[in-house]
């Protein structure tokens, strides 16, 4: 379990520790006197195919061990397995590797290069029983020549300092390898904490700055289905091509318990810097601090990315950038939950997975980003794209049958230049109004009250500077949980017994209601004003009309009328209903016989100003 998400969340880790790993997985069941040296250098190689690969381990200087010299060398070369419970209560003063040599070489249609990982003085020290008090490696680099057969047309090398572990505890990390007997459930410390330098990387032309790396303490136990095992069933999944039932159940009980088998502290990037020139522009790439939430029990946590940005200088110049993007947390317990009642897996069908994935859906949080700037040519026109967005944001929570139950969206300050030559007659309009920068946004936050069987709509909000808002909140009643049933027509006949029981708009118009009034006009070939003033005296007429002479309908009708006509910059509008059970769908359906009964069921105020 760990091994997959925690390879992904601590992505130099696999690279920069690999000749730690390889000394901390070395054992055997031999014991050393206090000071064993092996043999210079020793080579194993093994083929397949088109990839060959060596692995050269300089002397082994183990001092007060009671694992010798050969059999870590053994076990670095992959007699892991068979001596992983020696490894696991090993004691030494210290353990020191000068150097690893990984070289693996890679053969395509003929063409073979050589490529080349160095891992430089490795030790261990203060080991108590499988315990290290620290477990470091000074510097790790590699090299890769072109191999245009291999999709690698340019050179790549890489160099990473300094990286250090406190704390580790070569047991705890062989437990939850599936690798020793017998295997433990507890959960254990894996290491205190764990830092890498830092370090350059240079693919080609393109030249990176790669900054520190952190994270808090890592603990883990065994998984359910070991990693011999799902190795195992990996070579049989190959070599038969489908997989059988039970081979179904083993692969999926595996992804069931992965995020169950370790805990993590959060880790943070400090991040990356790469520069380049290619077909005459010069470009460069910065990424900034980089943080990952605390992960484990079934949650896969929030990343946040900081101060991203690419810049062009050259023929094509721009520039994009983002002050921050957050990827909010994943609840996969709902999944796991799912999964866990189903009683035979063999028998799920198409019919099954239909009738219930909505259980599998994952409790996602969401997502946001903030301070958005771009500024890059554009082909089609020769002109420039030239936008920018203040923030925005995806919230949700309370999950229901995997249905977010409270929902949250909002887009702030998202600018954009309106193109001097478009023939549209809506941005035409707007240059007219002597806007030339469109600035908008919206928000809506609505919620489910279980206990009181109602969906409040906090705020629903669309806005543009120089044009206006218009802005809607309320609440309907009669929301019972079977209105996010799994059944689809239990969720209908839910749906219908909705009720509206409040509903309130307010408009504010700056200029949007000119350009709709403008288009408007233009298509019944009617000059502007007095299309306005017939549409007022229309929209007035209608409404009374419709609704009866009756105060609430004269003042409804005055105010739409004022607002359409210019008269009024702003109108509210605010409608209750009578009934706790607000008005449903039989009432509306009643409505469209006869609207004067209208206010039967609701009262309304208006007013413009």
């Amino acid at each position: 379990m760990h091994k997959t998400n925690h390879n992904k969340s601590n992505q130099f880790k696999s690279v920069l520790l690999a000749g730690v790993a390889a000394c901390a997985f070395a054992s055997s069941t031999a014991y050393a006197q206090d000071s064993t040296s092996a043999p210079t250098s020793e080579s194993a190689t093994i083929s397949s195919h088109e990839v060959s690969y060596k692995l050269e381990v300089g002397t082994i200087d183990a001092v007060g061990s009671n694992v010798d010299a050969d059999t870590i060398r053994r076990v670095i070369s992959g007699e892991l397995k068979e001596n992983a419970n020696s490894l696991a209560n090993l004691t030494a003063q210290s353990i020191f590797i000068p150097e690893i040599k990984l070289v693996f070489s890679v053969d395509v249609n003929g063409t073979a290069t050589d490529n080349e990982f160095v891992f430089k003085n490795i030790s261990l020290s203060n080991v108590e029983n499988g315990v290290a008090q620290t477990a470091s490696m000074e510097s790790m680099t590699g090299s890769m020549p072109p191999n245009k057969a291999a999709d690698l047309d340019v050179p790549f090398t890489m160099e990473f300092g300094q990286s250090t572990i406190t704390q580790f505890n070569l047991g705890a990390m062989l437990n939850a390898y599936g690798l020793i007997t017998p295997r433990s459930d507890e959960m254990v410390q894996v290491y205190q904490d764990y830092v890498v330098a830092g370090g350059k990387m240079n693919i080609g032309p393109v030249a990176c700055d790669i900054g520190k790396y952190r994270a808090g303490a890592y603990s883990a136990r065994a998984m359910k289905v070991s990693y011999p095992e799902l190795m195992a069933l990996a070579s049989e999944l190959e070599a038969s091509g489908e997989p059988n039932p039970e081979q179904v159940v083993k692969l999926v009980d595996f992804y069931a318990d992965l995020l169950y088998s370790f805990e993590t502290e959060p880790v943070v990037f400090d991040g990356i810097e790469c520069a380049g020139e290619e077909d005459g522009n010069a470009f460069k790439f910065t990424l900034g601090e980089t943080t990952m939430g605390a992960m484990g029990n079934g949650i896969y946590p929030a990343i946040s990315v900081n101060d991203l940005k690419v810049s062009v200088t050259g023929k094509d110049a721009g520039e994009v950038s983002l002050g921050n993007f957050t990827f909010k947390e994943i609840d996969f317990n709902p999944t796991v939950e799912a999964y866990n009642q189903i009683e035979d897996i063999t028998k799920v069908d198409e019919k099954w997975m239909e009738e219930n994935i909505r259980m599998f859906i994952p409790s996602f949080g969401g997502l946001s980003l903030s301070d958005v700037s771009v500024d890059v040519p554009d082909d089609s026109s020769g002109e420039r794209v030239q936008a920018s967005l203040e923030s925005f944001d995806i919230s949700l929570g309370n999950y229901v049958n995997g249905i977010p139950t409270q929902i949250g969206l909002s887009a702030k300050g998202a600018q954009a230049d309106l193109p001097a030559n478009s023939k549209e007659e809506g941005v035409q309009q707007l240059l007219d109004m002597g806007i030339e920068r469109i600035n908008a946004g919206y928000e809506l936050d609505l919620s489910w009250d279980e206990a009181a069987s109602t969906i409040e709509i906090a705020r629903l909000l669309i806005e543009a500077e120089q044009l206006g808002f218009v802005d809607v909140s309320g609440y309907l009643v009669g929301a019972s949980e079977q209105l996010f049933a799994a059944d689809p027509q239990m969720m209908m006949m839910a749906a219908m017994g909705l009720g509206i029981a409040e509903l309130n708009v307010s408009m504010d118009n700056e200029g949007f209601l000119d350009i709709a009034l403008g288009q408007a006009a233009a298509e019944q070939g009617a000059p502007v004003e007095a299309f306005q003033t017939q549409l007022s005296a229309m929209a007035n007429g209608m409404i009374v009309g419709l609704l009866g002479g009756v105060d609430q309908a004269v003042d409804l009708g005055g105010a739409v009328s004022s607002f359409v006509g210019g008269e009024a910059k702003s109108v509210d509008i605010s409608i209750k209903a009578k009934s706790d059970s607000g008005v449903g769908l039989p009432q509306i359906m009643a409505l469209q016989s006869d609207p004067t009964q209208v206010f039967e069921y609701v009262d309304i105020e208006s007013s413009a100003k």
